[in-house]
């Protein structure tokens, strides 16, 4: 019995251990479902890749800009991500400094872009602020559809 005793007790602070480990996974999943809980938000390097390889594909960035490109998206996400994860201010604010980010990405676009891509970026900037316009409304249960879909009147 004295050895069944010290084999629970040896046990018993790891298990606890591994327990609060999924505690914590568990704890973090739900927080992250409620902060987004239509999508999960990719990492800043996912969303970086996929906005200069958009740009390489629509805008025909040369192989001398797509490395300036990527760093300035890479850089911004990040600091997206920074904003939002430090954010307990209001929805308002945390919508100002990202759009203040925004602004710096243009900025610094503008730079490495000629001015036939700068237009077409221009483009689909307005595309993506349209789609995201699109998708606040459906979000918000607005957009001009009733739940089933049909336009309202």
């Amino acid at each position: 019995m004295g050895s069944l005793a010290m084999v629970i007790v040896c046990l018993g602070p790891a298990g606890a251990a591994g327990a609060g480990e999924e505690s914590k996974k568990t704890k973090q999943a739900v927080t992250d479902e409620k902060a987004a809980p239509e999508r999960e938000i990719p990492v800043a390097e996912e969303r970086a890749r996929r906005l200069t390889d958009r740009m390489k594909e629509r805008l025909g960035l040369t192989e001398e800009q797509i490395p300036r490109v990527a760093e300035v998206n890479l850089r911004i996400a990040k600091q997206v991500d920074d904003i939002r994860s430090a954010s307990e201010g209001s929805r308002s604010e945390l919508s100002s400094n990202v759009r203040s980010l925004q602004e710096q990405r243009n900025k610094e676009l503008k730079e490495i872009l000629n001015g036939e891509q700068w237009k077409e970026y221009e483009k689909m900037q307005e595309e993506m602020r349209s789609k995201g316009r699109d998708r606040g409304k459906e979000y918000r249960g607005k957009g001009g559809e009733k739940s089933g879909g049909e336009p309202t009147k």
